[in-house]
């Protein structure tokens, strides 16, 4: 194990284990977990930590959606949703590589988790017809036939409002998610890429989807 700090090694890391055993996407998982570390460097972070601002702006400024730069309220939300450590004014490095392995990972709970917070933007617990379908539409942007399996895929879901209240709860979207094989079938499956996770690197635009599988 090497030093910690500036120019140390990824592997160098005492989660670094951790790391490489959540990585289920590739048979190269060290080289994408170096990939990540620069990008995790490429939002601005020193010595294993980024300021709160300053990934904010590196972050929607190397991450485009359809060519255009993220909203600062949608950085906001990724970088708070890799808020484990509980630090409201930095990210560390171990907070930004557990996060990226979900997204990129096979568990398809905690990335419908993830994508609830995404669209949650009022933090109401809480999401409308109008933004499931948004976020169905983000979610499986590189599926085939996707104008079919949106709108089939949201009247599943409408099906399962039990109380008819017109809107969907994170726990209420889990338990449909589950319990319907058409809709477990689609996010299980991770029907959309993981382009933007290379665009820190490359600059290339990308969509939206990426951000939330």
């Amino acid at each position: 194990m090497g030093k910690k700090g500036k120019g140390a090694k990824l592997d160098s890391d005492p989660k670094y284990a951790t790391w490489l055993a959540g990585v289920t996407w590739s048979s190269d998982k060290a080289a994408e977990l170096e990939e990540l570390n620069k990008m995790f460097t490429a939002c601005g972070a020193k010595k294993g930590k980024c300021a709160r601002a300053k990934f904010i702006k590196n972050f929607k400024t190397a991450v485009t959606v359809d060519g255009v730069n993220m909203e600062n309220a949608d950085a906001e939300v990724i970088f708070n949703a890799s808020g484990i450590d509980y630090s409201y004014d930095d990210i560390s490095l171990h907070e930004f590589m557990t996060l990226m392995i979900v997204l990129k990972g096979n568990d398809s709970d905690a990335k419908l988790k993830f994508a609830f917070a995404m669209w949650d933007k009022d933090g109401s617990g809480y999401l409308d017809w109008g933004e499931v379908e948004g976020m169905l539409g983000a979610m499986l942007a590189d599926a085939k036939k996707k104008d079919e399996l949106v709108p089939a895929l949201l009247a599943d879901l409408k099906r399962k409002d039990a109380n008819s209240d017109n809107k969907i709860s994170k726990e209420e979207l889990l338990k449909a998610v589950n319990e319907e094989p058409k809709l477990r079938e689609r996010f299980g499956k991770g029907a959309t890429t993981c382009v933007a996770l290379d665009s820190m690197i490359s600059g290339k635009a990308t969509s939206s989807a990426c951000l939330v599988m």
